[in-house]
């Protein structure tokens, strides 16, 4: 490489450097005008949404955290777990953790290591169960499901309880059972099999909730109707059984369940619980349960269970025109934001196409931001298309750096050659 090839390069780096310090502080500026996030979600939901810091600290952490997005590009999964593990070690409160749990579990997937992937995810869900990564982690838990079976089933640990509970032998019929669980119909998320969600229950409650999950096994429906009298508006059950029953039922595949949801969405009143019973509606199948999510968007005047039922929406395909609709029209930006992020969960071409014509009409730089971050976790040709467009031809030096960061990661032959043409 000649000297001047070095310095063209100097150059660059400096100047990437330096637009990044811009963008990550206007986009500080315009989230905190905005107002607190709404029902706690962590501020990290996007990964360069952190919070304002001028400290030598802050500049560190995020040079970090880029070298293991770098390592993940490169494919260096090993490097790269070693990198999150140590960055967590650093900054063990930074308001980016539930973003690093995610690629260091990302990282553990990727070198087939399953139960450290589980163990990450677990941790993400549990402690940052509002964060947009905690979705994207419960979909990750589907993913590795099935390698699990085997590696649990050698300790006979399959659930893995907690201290109070003794292991759960894997029987041949229970390993049947689990193995035969269709994940192309209902996923079924390894936190609720493990029964971490045990935590902060009293030990009658937790072999309460373990026959429940072995019900569930073996007849739904009765499952079901025992989960519905737990839930129901005279049961004495606490708060956290009560999320818990409703973890369980997201693995139903019979349509009573919907019902049952339904109801405890109408008569609940506390909002934690109605909180976990959308979510669930979320994960069911079925048009019914689609159909009630989209009225209670209608309905619903809170924006903490509106929030909650664009999530949910985001996992029923059918819904896509009223996630197209939110993102065009809501006045609420956090509500737009979840929204489009939604769109890209869905994953479909009319939706993609929606969000690269939004960004060419939209002026709020929050809403840009975050279609970009939406484009980028979608593999479509046409959005990675539209984020080397914005890389390359953006009026915006901050929305360039920030598809350039989206592009991260992927491997598509096209996106490689176009970074290497932005570097040379």
């Amino acid at each position: 490489m000649s000297p001047e090839t070095t310095r063209k390069i100097s150059r660059l780096e400096i100047n990437m450097k330096s637009a990044l310090a811009l963008f990550i502080f206007l986009s500080l500026f315009l989230f905190s005008a905005a107002g607190n996030p709404v029902f706690g979600w962590n501020s990290s939901s996007d990964e360069t949404g952190v919070l304002l810091q001028t400290s030598d600290s802050e500049d560190l952490f995020l040079k970090e955290y880029q070298e293991g997005r770098d390592l993940c590009a490169k494919e260096e999964w090993n490097k790269a777990s070693e990198k999150f593990n140590k960055i967590l070690g650093k900054y063990p409160k930074h308001n980016m953790t539930d973003a690093v749990l995610y690629w260091l579990a990302f990282s553990y997937k990727k070198q087939n290591k399953f139960l450290e992937t589980e163990e990450t995810l677990m941790r993400l869900i549990r402690e940052f169960p509002s964060s947009e990564w905690a979705d994207d982690a419960r979909v990750m838990t589907v993913e590795i499901f099935q390698e699990l079976i085997p590696l649990k089933a050698t300790t006979a640990d399959v659930f893995r309880p907690s201290r109070k509970l003794e292991p759960v032998k894997v029987t041949p019929a229970l390993e049947s059972q689990i193995t035969k669980l269709d994940l192309s119909t209902r996923p079924v998320e390894v936190g609720v099999i493990s029964l971490e969600v045990y935590t902060g229950l009293d030990t009658n409650s937790e072999i309460k909730l373990a026959a429940l999950n072995s019900l569930f096994f073996s007849d739904q429906k009765k499952a079901i109707e025992l989960s519905g009298e737990i839930l129901g508006p005279d049961s004495k059950a606490t708060v956290r059984m009560k999320e818990n029953v409703l973890r369980l039922m997201e693995r139903s595949r019979d349509a009573s369940a919907v019902s049952v949801i339904i109801e405890v969405i109408r008569g609940e009143n506390d909002v934690k619980v109605r909180k976990a019973a959308i979510s669930t509606l979320g994960w069911l199948n079925f048009d019914a349960a689609g159909d009630f999510l989209l009225q209670l968007y209608n309905s619903e005047s809170s924006p903490e269970i509106k929030m909650h039922v664009i999530f949910a929406l985001s996992r029923h395909p059918r819904s896509l025109p009223k996630l197209i609709e939110i993102s065009r029209v809501e006045s609420n930006l956090q509500l737009r934001r979840t929204a489009i992020s939604g769109i890209s969960r869905i994953g479909a071409e009319q939706g993609i196409e929606f969000l690269v014509k939004l960004y060419d009409t939209e002026t709020n730089l929050e809403i840009k931001n975050a279609i970009i971050l939406a484009l980028g976790k979608n593999s479509n040709k046409q959005a990675l298309r539209k984020l080397m467009n914005i890389a390359g031809n953006d009026q915006s030096p901050q929305m360039k750096i920030k598809a350039i960061n989206a592009l991260g990661g992927n491997t598509d032959p096209e996106v490689i050659k176009f970074l290497q043409e932005i570097i040379r």
